[in-house]
């Protein structure tokens, strides 16, 4: 179960009535969570899709990061070098499969869909 801040909780304590919020807060928090790893997936998905392929470590290095109410998507670099970076900001470089901007491309291309995608998700945990 997601976890609510903190001072949720402390106005609780003062505010007993208050209580009733805290598993509310909790599910809507915990949709909101699985809605933006989705949306994350979403646009790591695109950005797959246009990423440069030669040996197809760069897709393969793509990962989704939720933690508490933000979603990092991005790729790692391998073996220490920062290839995802050169690879996505040269526009240099000339690529049979894929292109530069790949990642912020992806991510502007989904933007209009995910508050949507998070928002099925709140709905889908209010029984909506």
């Amino acid at each position: 179960m997601a976890r609510f801040p903190d001072h949720f909780a402390v106005l609780a304590e003062r505010r007993p009535a208050l209580k009733f919020l805290i598993p509310i807060l909790s599910v809507v928090e915990k949709a909101a969570q699985e809605g933006m790893t989705e949306a994350g997936e979403t646009i790591l998905a695109r950005s797959n899709d246009r990423a440069p392929v030669d040996s197809g470590d760069l897709r393969a290095a793509g990962f989704v990061d939720t933690a508490d109410l933000a979603v990092k998507v991005g790729y790692e670099p391998t073996g220490g070098y920062p290839y995802f970076r050169r690879q996505h900001e040269d526009l240099d470089y000339q690529h049979d499969t894929g292109e530069a901007k790949f990642l912020e491309k992806a991510e502007a291309e989904t933007r209009d869909e995910v508050p949507a995608i998070i928002a099925r998700h709140i709905k889908g945990a209010l029984g909506g």
